[in-house]
């Protein structure tokens, strides 16, 4: 009986010390594996294997030493595959961020570079500003003179003005009228028409003047030079003297004025003269000559 109970007691310690190292071994192992699986064995085939052990209790075995758990290393596999995938995203990620950091630092520099000419312009528009306003206070300046000039002009013009109106008034008087020749202080009308000596009277008084009077040898040459070869009226007669020739002015015709043999009242009818291309003649006064009106100027 006592040996049965030492044995029966020692059986008994077996089982239990087996048992702890089952469940040291399930407590160290970190993941439950296909190793595990057929390492772990239930208390059943435990007290199997210890039956025949009782059966030898002088035996001294070892216990059967521990086994390497694998599955730490396929743990640290997982763990490296981690790192690796994590140091691939961060070399990703940091190329990602170099290259939009240098999209973003050329950005900058183009901005730079606008400010930069901006800056230059501005300055060029300032100094262009400068010399706008410089130009516009001269041309402000000239207008200011201008202005005062063309005042002077204004009154210039009107004492111009002033001085041609009294200028023209006394031109208009000394001034011979239209078809009307200038000479030696007097004007000078050759008609395109013949008339009687009465008529080419009344013509020349209707125009303001009379029969043209010789006062100078130099007038009849001027006379004679623009008549050519035709005859003209003159202002001399006789009619109210026989043989007493006067101007109309009242004075007597010189003797020098007359042709050679005139003036010689042919038919006893020649009471008026004219001139020729040569000097003065009697002719009858119903007879129809140019004539020349004189006015003095």
């Amino acid at each position: 009986m006592e040996g049965s109970d030492v044995y029966g007691n020692m059986g008994f310690h077996q089982q239990t010390g087996r048992r702890a190292l089952v469940d040291r071994r399930r407590i160290q192992a970190p993941a439950k594996t296909a190793v595990d699986d057929e390492e772990e064995v239930d208390y059943a085939n435990i007290e199997d294997s210890v039956e025949p052990e009782e059966k030898t209790p002088n035996s001294k075995k070892p216990l059967a030493e521990e086994p390497k758990p694998q599955a730490a290393t396929k743990s640290n596999a997982c763990g490296a595959k981690s790192i690796v995938v994590l140091y691939i995203l961060l070399i990703g990620s940091s190329a990602v961020w170099m290259a939009l950091f240098s999209r973003a630092f050329a950005k900058y520099s183009e901005i730079a570079a606008v400010l930069q000419d901006l800056r230059t312009t501005q300055k060029i528009l300032q100094d262009n500003d400068s010399e706008i306003a410089a130009v516009l206070q001269d041309l402000r300046t000239t207008q200011k003179i201008l202005q005062d000039n063309d005042s002077q002009l204004s009154a210039l013009v009107t004492s111009f003005g002033n001085d041609m109106s009294h200028l023209i008034s006394k031109v208009c008087i000394k001034t011979c009228p239209c078809e009307w020749i200038s000479f030696n202080e007097a004007c000078y009308y050759f008609s395109k028409e013949r008339a009687d000596w009465h008529k080419a009277k009344e013509s020349c008084n209707s125009k303001n003047a009379s029969l043209a009077v010789i006062s100078s040898d130099q007038e009849l040459d001027y006379l004679k030079s623009r008549i050519g070869s035709t005859h003209h009226w003159l202002g001399l007669s006789d009619s109210e003297t026989e043989g007493s020739w006067k101007w109309l002015d009242g004075r007597l015709v010189e003797t020098r004025f007359w042709n050679s043999g005139e003036p010689n009242n042919a038919a006893n009818n020649e009471d008026c003269g004219k001139v020729t291309n040569s000097k003065l003649n009697d002719v009858p006064c119903n007879s129809e000559e140019h004539w020349i009106c004189e006015m003095k100027l």
